[in-house]
């Protein structure tokens, strides 16, 4: 499957469009749910549910030479990058990044 990353700005120079491994986990989430002991032993369970937000993607991938150095680049030079997947668009933050070699490690929080 192919994945596109680009910073929010129409900048064509900064795309990258990469082929990511089965490794990668594009529709990974936590429901918003806290567990709380009670005094007399027993559970409170508060379930405020699932936001697009609450949505996590790793993307495991190899990469050409020029595709690290511009996915380099959009990591320290921008807040905030757009990442689409066969399930939509995302805007949102990564989280880390690990690129080394041509092997792509990265996890990007989605915001909405």
């Amino acid at each position: 499957m192919n994945i596109g990353i680009k910073n929010i700005t129409q900048d064509a120079g900064s795309a990258v469009l990469i082929k990511d491994d089965s490794l990668s986990e594009i529709k990974v989430s936590k429901a918003r749910v806290m567990r709380t002991a009670t005094l007399d032993l027993g559970t409170v369970i508060d379930n405020q549910g699932y936001a697009v937000g609450d949505r996590i993607i790793r993307i495991i991938a190899k990469v050409s030479e020029s595709d690290e150095t511009k996915l380099w680049n959009l990591y320290k030079d921008n807040l905030y990058l757009l990442v689409s997947t066969r399930d939509g668009i995302f805007y949102g933050s990564v989280d880390e990044m690990k690129i080394d070699r041509g092997q792509l490690d990265m996890t990007f929080l989605v915001k909405e």
